[in-house]
């Protein structure tokens, strides 16, 4: 198979992550009502951007980075509309013979001069990463987890999301034998916590509300008037955090004591993340090691004012409210700033030629 088609595969590859991990298979059905439309213009928006920075990535990789694309190769059409979609992003040169005659069927596609820019940034941006937050985070959702372990695959898939190194499986966990040790297993690699650390165990809501009990009540009015009052008693109940040892509860699995606490783990891993969100489906893998339940799911759409699940797009994102003022991230990182440059470059249109 050519290099290109591999590249190419790569690049159309979407939602394929779950078909690997059957064990995490959660049904999952979101409610048409209760649409947060910015939060879904957010949703509509990565999905575009995940999109061109594939193409980018690919185009980058190339010789010269310049991509040739022949009439014969796979995928071509898609590819080359993407690239033409977005002038600002993307140049599309007809293949030249020695004359200057256009020679048909072969098409090159290469970066405009604001784009390789703007890539050479996000490769500094993204090398500046601060190691010790990405340890840190790493030791956070080990303390999580049940057994103090998760598959060293699922975090690798998981990488890009948490801003992770990408040489996290190679590198960054074996820089830290104090940290991390990683065991193999009859079903792969295993990273395992080496070390508790008591000063990591402030949650998120512990930070910006210096109590833990109450979530957030952004969006309580969607909450169906019946159940307006169950929703405050919830409230009052005790919030475990998600770092405490797990133990079986007296009470039953579906009680408001257990659902606080499966809540409240959710909670804490979408702190974590950078951008707040995440594709349902890499939510969905963590299930077992932070001992969700299946239905854990439910809980997305029965709490609207801790959650927002986007279904515009395939996979549904989730979103963790708080960390939003409209569609806008509260607290923006150098990366968020990255992608607004990268809907500034997408939004260009074509300039005319004035002459023809």
């Amino acid at each position: 198979m050519s290099p290109l088609r591999v590249a190419a595969q790569r690049f159309l590859r979407t939602g394929s992550l779950m078909q690997t991990v059957e064990e995490n298979a959660v049904e999952f059905l979101i409610p048409p009502t209760h649409r947060v439309k910015v939060l879904d213009q957010v949703a509509l928006e990565d999905r575009r951007i995940e999109a061109v920075k594939q193409l980018v990535s690919l185009v980058a990789e190339q010789e010269a980075q310049v991509l040739m694309l022949k009439k014969r190769d796979t995928n071509r059409d898609t590819l080359l509309g993407v690239a033409t979609k977005y002038p600002g992003v993307f140049q599309v040169h007809d293949e030249q013979d020695g004359l200057g005659k256009f020679i048909s069927g072969t098409k090159y596609i290469d970066l405009t001069p604001e784009m390789d820019k703007l890539y050479r940034d996000e490769l500094r941006v993204i090398k500046s990463r601060d190691e010790l937050l990405s340890v840190n985070i790493v030791r956070k959702l080990l303390m999580m987890a049940v057994e103090q372990e998760i598959s060293l695959t699922k975090i690798s898939w998981l990488a890009a999301d948490f801003g992770l190194p990408r040489d996290l499986d190679t590198g960054l966990v074996h820089r830290y034998p104090k940290f991390f040790n990683v065991r193999e297993t009859n079903r792969g690699p295993v990273l395992k916590l080496a070390s508790w650390d008591q000063d990591l165990t402030v949650t998120s809501r512990e930070k910006t509300l210096l109590f833990s009990r109450a979530f957030p009540k952004t969006g309580f009015h969607l909450v169906e008037r019946p159940r307006r009052r169950g929703y405050k008693a919830f409230q009052r109940l005790e919030f475990r955090s998600p770092y405490e040892p797990w133990q079986k509860p007296n009470v039953s699995k579906g009680s408001p004591v257990v659902e606080k606490r499966h809540i409240g783990v959710v909670h804490e891993v979408l702190s974590l993340l950078p951008r707040k969100r995440i594709a349902l489906s890499k939510l969905t893998l963590l299930r077992a090691e932070m001992n969700l339940p299946k239905t854990f799911c439910s809980y997305l759409v029965r709490h609207p004012g801790i959650f927002y699940v986007s279904g515009v797009v395939e996979p549904p994102l989730v979103f963790l409210r708080e960390a939003f003022f409209q569609n806008e991230l509260k607290f923006k990182g150098p990366e968020d700033f990255i992608r607004d440059r990268y809907l500034i470059l997408m939004q260009r249109q074509p300039v005319l030629d004035e002459t023809s």
